[in-house]
């Protein structure tokens, strides 16, 4: 089985844009060193659900006050061979830009991106790897993050693909 973890994907405003916050992750890490990552981590018996294990871990490694994000729901589960998680991720939304004090144990440096970014369809690309004998078709995107793994850009993509649907 694999381990559960909760991820946050969150929006704030800055200047009337929403924006999403992701972490570079330091060096020297066991998993994803140097990756960017969204917040999130392992499911612990304190936690109530995996909302919540999303939420506490962006507590930890952000360093910011959780009360007012509002979690507005699910994306798909999904497993990370690297880690052996089984991550669950969660879109919220804070109401203002957050006063972020990041863990420089965990991260090593913020990144905050506008969701219209994302929105231009001009700088999505796609990967392709084999795994298993399959081929997997992978998003990424061509921003200032070079280092934005495939996990969260395929959780990007769900995301970006529901704000698009009808």
């Amino acid at each position: 089985m694999p381990r559960q973890a909760g991820v946050l994907l969150l929006l704030y405003p800055i200047g009337g844009r929403l924006h999403l916050v992701f972490t570079v992750r330091p060096t020297n890490l066991e998993h994803h060193a140097g990756q960017v990552s969204f917040p999130g981590g392992g499911w612990e018996e304190r936690d109530a659900s995996l909302a919540e294990t999303a939420l506490r871990e962006t507590r930890e490694e952000l360093g910011i006050p959780v009360g007012e994000i509002e979690v507005l729901g699910p994306l798909t589960p999904l497993y990370i061979p690297a880690s052996h998680n089984l991550a669950h991720p969660f879109v919220a939304l804070a109401p203002c830009r957050p006063p972020f004090q990041p863990d420089p144990l965990e991260v090593a440096e913020l990144l905050e991106v506008p969701l219209a970014t994302f929105q231009d369809p001009a700088i999505r690309r796609e990967d392709r790897m084999e795994r298993d004998g399959l081929e997997w078709v992978i998003p990424y995107y061509a921003v200032p993050a070079p280092n934005l793994s495939r996990s969260p850009a395929i959780l990007l993509a769900e995301f970006l693909a529901l704000l698009d649907s009808p």
